[in-house]
């Protein structure tokens, strides 16, 4: 059962990857990258079913994780500075993503580290409390709510850099969910 938890986690990464060349105009890998991702994680799948280490694991998805945030930093180093609103903005949905990740990675890590002892201590409190001190539940909110702020700023990111595009985006907030709305005037973004 272990495997149908860990084994999404390096094809949802992957599509994330792929994100980061569908969201750069430049790209022209159109079938190289999909194919390689899907290789790779055909070829983490079989070695992981017959390894079946833990540690493989980790440092697989480790890798595709790195790749994103160089490929998220190279893109976010192309946008002019001249666009004054959606810059800090775009830092921020990459903080808030890279912040998730890594929070909800400590969470992970303290679960798998100390289980036995963590089960032991939620059957002496409340139903409620040994509940939401189930880390690793925080860890799948904690890397949702990561790949959600990358894919609102893979979604910002393809637009701003694309020359085609002259529609200007605002984002707007819901809580702790934000999304983009065009709004009508086009020089907004860029600095008089």
């Amino acid at each position: 059962m272990q495997l149908l938890d860990e084994l999404p986690m390096i094809y949802v990464a992957s599509i994330v990857m792929w994100l980061t060349f569908l969201a750069d105009p430049k790209s022209t890998s159109t079938f190289k990258v999909p194919l390689a991702l899907s290789v790779y994680s055909a070829f983490v799948t079989w070695s992981y079913l017959i390894i079946n280490n833990p540690i493989f694991h980790q440092i697989s998805y480790a890798i595709l994780v790195v790749g994103v945030v160089f490929r998220a930093i190279t893109l976010f180093n192309t946008v002019p500075k001249s666009y004054v609103y959606e810059v800090p903005r775009m830092q921020c949905l990459l903080w808030m993503s890279a912040m998730g990740f890594v929070v909800a990675f400590v969470l992970w890590n303290i679960d798998n580290q100390f289980c036995s002892k963590l089960r032991l201590w939620r059957s002496t409190v409340p139903f409620l409390v040994g509940a939401v001190s189930e880390l690793h539940g925080w860890w799948h909110i904690g890397t949702g709510l990561g790949v959600y702020y990358f894919i609102v700023f893979c979604e910002w990111i393809q637009p701003t850099l694309a020359s085609n595009d002259r529609k200007a985006y605002r984002l707007h907030w819901a809580g702790p969910l934000c999304y983009l709305r065009v709004v009508r005037d086009s020089h907004m973004n860029k600095k008089e």
